[in-house]
């Protein structure tokens, strides 16, 4: 059962050996908290408020740069974003290791999916529905054309769903439920092929398609 809380949350963004990563700090009326969830490395350095659904609060313990470090986490499991503004000056970087790397034993155990998330079918429909409609778009046949190679790679990257998504220049959302290091380099190849996350909708989306919407 998520508890949902008023606040602002601070996103950080480290540059690690296995890729970028986000780390955060909830601010609320009950107290502030770290967060470094899947669910946060889609975004960019900044400052997000909002509302935040919080699963889990629990402390946490770990070995770093020679210090021992015992955090109080939250665990979202959704968010939503209302507005949003440049991290405060002082928000300098700090060492922070990479959560991909925290020892498997330590960690929580994954929280369910809050109830007023959409069900897998109601987003499924939601996506074909806009496949349908995409495969008669003119922003269909501005998408460059594709090497058959990196259309394997992206299809064992993504997978069917969202790959047809991505053929066509379509908006998407990601699953940050998914393995850690495979959505992160969902993230980035949406970034080569020129897509941009939009915080507030939490979705991916090309220019070119944005702009035919208008």
């Amino acid at each position: 059962m998520a508890t949902r809380f008023e606040g602002s949350l601070l996103v950080k963004k480290i540059n690690g050996r296995n890729g970028p990563f986000c780390i955060g700090e909830l601010v609320t009326d009950i107290g502030e908290f770290k967060v470094k969830d899947p669910l946060i490395d889609q975004f960019e350095a900044g400052t997000y408020q909002g509302s935040f659904w919080v699963s889990q609060v629990y402390p946490f313990t770990y070995c770093a740069f020679g210090k021992v470090i015992v955090e109080i986490r939250a665990r979202l499991a959704d968010l939503q974003i209302d507005g949003e503004s440049d991290l405060p000056a002082d928000a300098d970087k700090p060492q922070e290791p990479d959560p991909i790397e925290e020892p498997v034993l330590d960690k929580p155990v994954k929280p369910p999916r809050p109830v007023p998330k959409p069900s897998v079918k109601a987003k499924q429909d939601s996506q074909d529905s806009r496949i349908r409609q995409a495969q008669h778009a003119p922003t269909a046949s501005k998408i460059p054309a594709r090497a058959p190679q990196q259309d394997n790679d992206d299809l064992a990257l993504f997978g069917e769903e969202l790959f047809d998504l991505i053929r066509l220049g379509q908006p998407l959302k990601l699953d940050s439920t998914i393995d850690r290091q495979q959505l992160r380099g969902q993230i980035h190849r949406l970034g080569v092929i020129g897509y941009t996350f939009t915080a507030k909708t939490q979705t991916w989306s090309r220019p070119d398609s944005q702009s035919a919407s208008d």
